[in-house]
């Protein structure tokens, strides 16, 4: 009876070997293909990569440039609106110190008819004296309101 314990033992050991053997063959194929599906992808990865470096190279060119057009068409068209505006603040700057010399012309103006206004209210004591002054104020009036009207001896910037 020993024998055949031993003998039954033997043959549970050989079919628990041979299924663990099967077991083992069936988890080797299973992995040779996951191992091979590993492979497939990481080559289309690599492939999507390189692709993909491709195109961002591509695109960094681009804006490269877009960033040159754009600054040529900034030094095309924006430095003479610049320059114009420039030119026109010198022109509103000539226009505001024009403005400026005839109010100083109308107040020498105001000026004399406030001299006249004293002379004639201070009586006609030393008359030819404050005449002969008032026409000189007058004539210097006159003088420096043509002056500003024609440009002559204006204030330039």
């Amino acid at each position: 009876m020993g024998a055949h314990v031993s003998d039954i033992l033997l043959l549970v050991i050989a079919l628990s070997v041979a299924v663990l053997a099967a077991a083992v063959a069936v988890l080797a194929l299973r992995l040779r293909d996951t191992l091979k599906r590993v492979d497939e992808l990481t080559s289309s990865t690599q492939i999507l990569v390189e692709e993909t470096g491709r195109r961002l190279n591509d695109l960094v060119d681009s804006v490269e440039r877009l960033s040159r057009l754009v600054e040529e068409q900034m030094e095309r068209n924006v430095a003479p609106l610049l320059e114009g505006l420039a030119e026109l603040a010198g022109q509103v700057n000539r226009s505001i110190a024009q403005t400026r010399g005839f109010f100083d012309a109308f107040q020498e103006v105001g000026d004399t008819v406030r001299l006249v206004s004293r002379i004639t209210r201070g009586g006609l004591s030393h008359f030819a004296v404050q005449v002969a002054s008032m026409a000189m104020g007058a004539k210097r009036s006159l003088e420096v309101v043509s002056e500003k009207l024609t440009g002559k001896g204006g204030k330039e910037t």
